[in-house]
Order: C-alpha cells, then structure tokens, then sequence
C-alpha cells in the first residue's frame, strides 16, 4: 500500500511539474496579458504545494519513512510504558489486598481483644457485687476514676446503691458526677 501511493505521488507531482514547465503557448491556452500570468502562477502554486519543501519525489518518500519510523518507536515506547503501568498498579492491587488483610486480622484480633476485656469487666463487677457492701466501697474509691466507673456503671442498682452508701461521701459525690456526664 506504501509503495502504491508512494508511486501515485510521484505521478502526480511529476505530471504537475511538467503542466508548470511548459509554457502556456504550447498548451494551447489562449489566455494573454495580466490574466494569463495569473493563471500560470495558480499552477505553479499548485504543483509545489502537492511536493514537499524540497521538491522531490525521492525525498517526500524518505521523509514519510522516517516519519512513520518515529510513529512506530513512539508507539513501541508507549506501549513499552503501558505495560509497566499495568505492572505497577497489579503490584498496587495486590499490596492493597495485603494490606486489607492484615486490617481484617487486626481488626478480628481487636475484637477478641474487646470481647476478653468485656469479660473481665463483667467477672470484676460480679466479684464487687458478691462482696459486702463495706469492702467493695473501701476498694472501689481507691481505682482509679476511669476503672471505679465502669465498675459501678456495671453493677446491678440494688447492690450499686449499697455500696455507694458506705463510700466517703466526697469520693461517692465525684463518682457519681462522673458516671453522669460519660
């Protein structure tokens, strides 16, 4: 196909430069005067605008080689860059999916973690409940804040009440306050 149309080219630009080199008289053109110059020159605009900026058939052929030579390398480096790019993002779906993993254990084992932490609460405020209410409030106002709360939330209303009523009024007061306001 190349070939074909590099030969119609050529035809076609040699038939032209021979229109543009025979004078006007031998063509049988009538034309004279200002007119007639006018015409020749569309001619000849029109042969040099169909060859290239050199002329030559032979040279407009290599040009089109050289350019279409660029066209594939570049086409060869995209195509080359496609494919690292594919590379890169399946490493990236698959460090993704790695990563969503460990999550997943992470969040499983966090989940055991709160399950066990929850048990042992519930097994802590069931060991103050079975106390007498004078022992658990002598302990209980000396956990920490954040412990003695969660402890006394826990418990069931009746024996919470009895313990609370033989704490120090003060330390009842502020744990009371902060079982309100969390």
């Amino acid at each position: 196909m190349t070939r074909f149309r590099f030969v119609a080219q050529s035809a076609l630009s040699l038939a032209l430069l021979i229109l543009v080199a025979v004078p006007a008289s031998l063509t049988g053109s009538t034309e004279t005067g200002e007119k007639g110059g006018k015409a020749e020159k569309t001619e000849h605009v029109a042969a040099t605008s169909a060859m290239s900026p050199a002329g030559n058939p032979a040279e407009d052929s290599t040009m089109l080689i050289r350019k279409k030579a660029e066209l594939e390398r570049r086409e060869a480096e995209l195509k080359i860059k496609e494919e690292r790019l594919a590379a890169v993002e399946r490493s990236i779906d698959e460090k993704i999916r790695e990563y969503e993993a460990i999550r997943d254990k992470i969040e499983a084992y966090l989940k055991d973690v709160n399950v066990l932490q929850d048990q042992d609460m519930a097994q802590l405020v069931k060991l103050y409940e079975s106390m007498p209410p004078e022992a658990a409030a002598g302990r209980i106002s000396m956990l920490e804040n954040q412990l003695a709360v969660k402890v006394l939330k826990g418990m069931k209303s009746r024996p919470l009440s009895k313990v609370m009523a033989k704490m120090e009024p003060a330390r009842a007061a502020a744990l009371s306050k902060l079982m309100v306001s969390r």
